[in-house]
């Protein structure tokens, strides 16, 4: 578990403050390795259970309106003799207007075909990409689609916590951990241990977007703790 938290502490420089973004992997789809990532990619799962296929979650700054962005996109794939861009349409998000795209792809290891949920929000284009191999994509659509409507961006990634008992065990880690509780050695491995041990099922992204949250509201909650006392 030690090993997991201080991995999730070392790509917490990636998330933004304020603007805390996530989706929920498929139960069994791993971390895959952030050396293997663009640039411009924040994080990527993989299945062994299904090989060739991937979930990811990339960023880039992006001036104008999503219809600009989808235009410039498109416009990318328009003489690639390789890939096949379509506009499947309109997709509503927890963040605003999204679009979803597909994307056919030859390469030296087959057709691949991508599935792709875009959206715009404070002039960043956030991009979730599912991948798998053309002849499987129709098995993988609907775990693909549960994911895509779990992303979010949102300033408090506790509300995708439905379950009352569940959410209050979080915000109480959370509150130990800002305020420094007398009763727990040690606040940050605590927190780490209940977000990763009890929260697996939410996936490294939304875990990830929970610690930051408690790291960068944790300056004002000492001070109202200590404003109490006084």
């Amino acid at each position: 578990m030690r090993i997991i938290a201080t991995s999730l502490l070392l790509l917490l420089g990636s998330l933004q403050a304020k603007d805390y973004y996530y989706f929920v992997p498929p139960p069994g789809w791993e971390l895959a390795d952030s050396s293997t990532n663009t640039s411009l990619t924040k994080a990527s799962f993989i299945s062994k259970a299904h090989p060739g296929c991937a979930i990811s979650l990339s960023m880039e700054p992006a001036d104008g309106s999503l219809k600009d962005y989808i235009a410039a996109v498109k416009a990318l794939f328009a003489h690639d003799p390789n890939a096949r861009w379509r506009d499947v349409g309109p997709y509503k998000t927890t963040t605003g207007e999204g679009k979803l795209v597909e994307i056919e792809m030859k390469s030296t290891g087959g057709e691949q075909r991508l599935l792709q949920l875009i959206t715009l929000q404070n002039n960043v284009a956030y991009i979730v990409t599912t991948t798998a191999p053309k002849g499987n994509f129709a098995l993988l659509a609907p775990t693909f689609k549960k994911v895509l409507q779990s992303f979010a961006c949102t300033s408090d990634p506790l509300i995708a916590l439905n379950d009352p008992q569940k959410k209050t065990l979080i915000e109480n880690a959370i509150h130990a951990f800002q305020t420094n509780a007398k009763e727990v050695e040690s606040p940050e491995i605590a927190l780490q241990k209940v977000v990763v041990e009890q929260f697996s099922e939410m996936g490294a992204l939304w875990q990830m977007a929970v610690l930051q949250m408690a790291q960068d509201t944790r300056g004002s909650c000492k001070t109202l703790v200590q404003g109490e006392k006084q």
